[in-house]
C-alpha cells in the first residue's frame, strides 16, 4: 500500500481529486434565432428538507452560517462573484443574477447550484488519520414559476487530506471551508463556474431514466450499523453515485433522484438565504432499482510486517419500465478491493467497503456499453448477464 507519510511536509499534506461529470439534459430550453434565452441564477441550495439538512450536510452548514458584510451567507456572496465572472460559451443563453420574475413566455427559467452529497471518510493509518472529503452537487436548471426541473449537470470534488494524529470537527470544518472559500485549486464554487461556462443546450432529447429506489438487505444493514452509518443518508449516496456514474460513463440524461422528505416526483431544496422549494421532477420512462446485498472482508495474505485484505461489496441492479412491470435487467454483481495494512496497526473497515462499492458502481455502469466477457464472468452472478447489459445499452441509446 502506498504510504502518504513519506510525502508529509509540516503538519499535514493534502491531495485533490476533481471530477466534473458529463453534461446531462432532461428537457430542451427554447432557443430563438434572434434572442438569447434568459436564465436567472437563483443561488446555492442544499438538497433535502429542513429537518435533515444539518445531519446530511454538517460541515457545509457550518460554513453557511458565516455572513458577508451585506448580510448574505459568505458562500452565496462568493458564488455570485464566480457566476458574475462566467463567460457563457453558448450564445443561446443570457445568464442573469437573481431569481426570475414571475412572468410567462419562458422567461422564468432559473438555475441553482444544489449540493446533494457531503461525506467524510476517515481511516487510521500508522497513528495518523486519512480524510477523504467528497462534495457532490449539480447545476439545476428549472422553471421558477412551475418549479419544474429542466436539466441537471452534476459536478463533484474529492479532497484527500492526512492529519497527523487524530482529526477534529474543527479541522474538518476548516478544510471544507477552504473547499468553498479558499484560493487554492480545490474550490467547488470555481469548479461549478467552470462547468457553467461550458453548458451545452441540446436541440433534442430522448426518453428519461432515473434511479428510483435503493434497498438494503440484512447483511448490508449489519455492516452499516457496525460502522455507525446512517441508513437513509447512505441510500441517497448510492442513488446519487449510481446516477452520476451512469450519466458520466454513458453520456445519458437522467432524472435526479428524489431524496429527503420528497414525495413521488418532488425534490426538496433549501437555499442558503432560507428559501425552501419543492421541485417537480419530470417522469422517467425507465427506472433503476438498486439493492445493496452486503459487504464481506477476507484475509488474502499476511507476513510478520503487514496483512492484505479483500473488501467485497455485493449489489443487485434491476432496470424496468416506468411501471416496474417489465424487467430489462435483473442481475447481481460483486467486486473486491484489496488493501494492505501494517500488521499491528488499527484501521477502520468502512472506508475500504466504501471504495469497494463505489468501484463496483463505476464498473457496472461502464459495462453497459463496453461489455467485457472477462469482467462479467468474474464479477457478475448468473446466466445471461451480458445479454441483459446489452438490452440496457439499447435503452440508454433511447435516452440520449
Amino acid at each position: 500500500m502506498m504510504s502518504f507519510f513519506g510525502l508529509l511536509s509540516g503538519r499535514w499534506r493534502s491531495v485533490v481529486v476533481v471530477s466534473v461529470f458529463a453534461t446531462i439534459n432532461l428537457l430542451v430550453l427554447p432557443l430563438h434565432a434572434h434572442a438569447a434565452q434568459k436564465v436567472y441564477f437563483a443561488g446555492f441550495a442544499l438538497a433535502g428538507d429542513a429537518s435533515n439538512i444539518e445531519k446530511a450536510f454538517p460541515l457545509t452548514s457550518a460554513v453557511l452560517r458565516e455572513r458577508a458584510a451585506d448580510g448574505r451567507p459568505l458562500v452565496e456572496a462568493a458564488l455570485s462573484q464566480h457566476v458574475a465572472a462566467v463567460q457563457i460559451q453558448n450564445p443561446g443563453v443570457d445568464l442573469q443574477q437573481g431569481l426570475s420574475p414571475s412572468v410567462t413566455g419562458g422567461d422564468s427559467v432559473s438555475m441553482a447550484f444544489v449540493l446533494d452529497w457531503e461525506n467524510v471518510a476517515r481511516e487510521q493509518i500508522e497513528g495518523n488519520e486519512k480524510l477523504i472529503i467528497d462534495l457532490h452537487g449539480q447545476i439545476l436548471v428549472f422553471d421558477f414559476d412551475s418549479k419544474r426541473v429542466i436539466a441537471s449537470y452534476p459536478v463533484a470534488l474529492q479532497f484527500i487530506h492526512v492529519e497527523r494524529g487524530r482529526s477534529t470537527r474543527e479541522i474538518e470544518e476548516s478544510l471544507v471551508r477552504e473547499l468553498y472559500l479558499g484560493e487554492g485549486s480545490a474550490n467547488l464554487l470555481r469548479k461549478f463556474a467552470e462547468r457553467l461556462s461550458a453548458i451545452e443546450i441540446k436541440p433534442s432529447f430522448g426518453n428519461r431514466i432515473q434511479v428510483v429506489s435503493v434497498e438494503l438487505e440484512d447483511k448490508a444493514l449489519e455492516t452499516l450499523r457496525e460502522a455507525g452509518q446512517d441508513e437513509s443518508i447512505f441510500k441517497s449516496k448510492i442513488a446519487d453515485l449510481f446516477g452520476s456514474r451512469l450519466s458520466e460513463n454513458l453520456r445519458v440524461a437522467i432524472v435526479p433522484h428524489s431524496k429527503g422528505a420528497a414525495v413521488g416526483s418532488k425534490m426538496a431544496a433549501r437555499f442558503a438565504d432560507g428559501r425552501a422549494f419543492q421541485f417537480e421532477l419530470p417522469s422517467a420512462d425507465y427506472e433503476v432499482h438498486l439493492t445493496v446485498r452486503g459487504f464481506k472482508k477476507a484475509l488474502l495474505d499476511e507476513n510478520p510486517v503487514q496483512q492484505a485484505w479483500a473488501y467485497a461489496s455485493f449489489m443487485r441492479v434491476a432496470v424496468t419500465d416506468d411501471e416496474s412491470s417489465k424487467f430489462f435487467m435483473d442481475a447481481a454483481f460483486k467486486f473486491a478491493a484489496a488493501k494492505k495494512v501494517p500488521r499491528d496497526a488499527k484501521h477502520e473497515d468502512w472506508p475500504a467497503f466504501q471504495e469497494s462499492i463505489y468501484s463496483l458502481i463505476d464498473q457496472i455502469t461502464t459495462q453497459i456499453d463496453a461489455r467485457d466477457s472477462g469482467w462479467i464472468g468474474k464479477w457478475a452472478t448468473g446466466d445471461g448477464v451480458s445479454a441483459q447489459l446489452a438490452e440496457v445499452s439499447r435503452i440508454i441509446a433511447r435516452c440520449r
